[in-house]
């Protein structure tokens, strides 16, 4: 199996290395793009769509990026905010009054692009078979209590932050997060990322395959086993996953064929499903990454935004000390993002990763439809952005 596209022979590498992940089936389909001072030098791609291997990875396919997608839904509430249609610090009943309730009554913007609202889980059970129902899920979080007072703790909020962003943006904007992208960011500036495919982008879709071996066999018999059983220093890690603010945040959302199906695809979840190509992720970053006065965002909100504006220890991600500018991930230490510590962007549960790089002037972008289980799912990326800086 062959990697397709264009490689600037300084960066063969890195081409070489996707070349081998593909044959040796580590990965199933894969796509990289590089843009250095908004020059492509890296947009390549190879393997297949599907778990069964029959369907060619090609230079269109979208895949989903997970949790990718909160970068570019908080690209369109920066937008608002730089047009002073929201201000940063105002209290988000302002905008959405029927928010202000049980004990939310306080939640700023600021709370909820840090996650620091409190809201990363639902307190009611999540309707999952009813992803295209966008006002039943932000009844259900305009209606609940907080899990803690709002700006009190960083808690991760893996799929909540598309909907309460999505919901702000939706109050004062009047449009969708995935119709303000595409009008603002997408169409204008060529950045091929989707929020709510239309049939003509499903067609186009790769399927997502999720590793067998998700959980290592000594993980799962310690979810199992009695508390008084573990060693000290693992117990509150596992009581967070069996009964804790991880659980509460990273609920089930059914079989491992879900976000496969039309159903999810053509929501907007815009924490968890926009989908993309690597160019399209890459062209994002590198726009970023490079001044220009025709950006969609200036440059001092970008510098805003990729300031550290909240650090850990993060309730939800099992304490770890994960760092938050306006909506970006900062200086991550366990995917790319923290190869440079003034690097920012977002990684998503599937592997992808995209980010930028202001000192260097690097918008990088890499998505695959095979999900590994935790202790590999960045291997690929954090291998590709070390070989990518080797060359610098």
């Amino acid at each position: 199996m062959s990697i397709n596209g264009f490689c600037d022979s300084k960066f063969v590498e890195l081409e070489k290395y996707l070349e081998k992940t593909v044959k040796t089936k580590f990965e199933l389909g894969v796509a990289l793009s590089v843009e250095i001072e908004g020059e492509k030098v890296v947009d390549i791609w190879g393997g297949f769509q599907d778990a069964e291997r029959q369907i060619d990875w090609k230079e269109d396919t979208l895949c989903n990026t997970f949790s990718v997608s909160k970068a570019m839904t908080t690209a369109c509430l920066l937008k608002l905010i730089e047009d002073e249609k929201i201000k940063l610090n105002e209290r988000i009943s302002s905008y959405w009054p029927e928010y202000g309730v049980n004990g939310k009554e306080e939640t700023t913007v600021f709370h909820f692009l840090t996650h620091r609202a409190g809201m990363f889980g639902f307190q009611d059970k999540l309707p999952i078979n009813d992803w295209e129902n966008w006002d039943l899920f932000t009844t259900l979080l305009e209606q609940q209590e907080p899990f803690y007072k709002p700006g009190e703790v960083q808690g991760y909020h893996a799929l909540t932050f598309g909907y309460l962003v999505g919901e702000l943006i939706r109050r004062v904007d009047g449009r969708t997060v995935g119709t303000f992208f595409k009008e603002e960011i997408g169409d204008p500036y060529e950045v091929d990322f989707i929020i709510g495919l239309s049939d003509e982008d499903i067609e186009r879709c790769a399927n997502i395959a999720i590793s067998g071996g998700r959980s290592p066999l000594l993980f799962k018999a310690a979810l199992k086993m009695p508390e008084w059983l573990l060693p000290k220093k693992i117990r509150p890690i596992i009581k967070n996953i069996k009964e804790g603010d991880f659980k509460k945040a990273f609920f089930s959302i059914g079989d491992d064929d879900a976000v496969n199906q039309k159903s999810w695809r053509r929501a907007e979840i815009p924490a968890a499903n926009g989908h993309a190509t690597s160019r399209g992720i890459a062209k994002f970053y590198s726009l970023l990454a490079n001044d220009s006065e025709d950006n969609f965002l200036s440059t001092e909100t970008i510098e805003n935004a990729s300031k550290i504006q909240s650090s850990g220890p993060d309730k939800v991600l099992l304490n770890m000390p994960i760092k938050f500018g306006l909506g970006f991930m900062v200086d991550n230490p366990y995917s790319p993002l923290g190869y440079n510590p003034n690097a920012f962007g977002h990684s998503g549960v599937g592997g992808a990763v995209g980010f930028a790089d202001k000192e260097k002037r690097i918008g990088f972008g890499f998505i695959k439809n095979y999900m590994h289980r935790p202790g590999v799912l960045f291997k690929s990326a954090n291998d590709l952005t070390k070989l990518l800086y080797s060359k610098l």
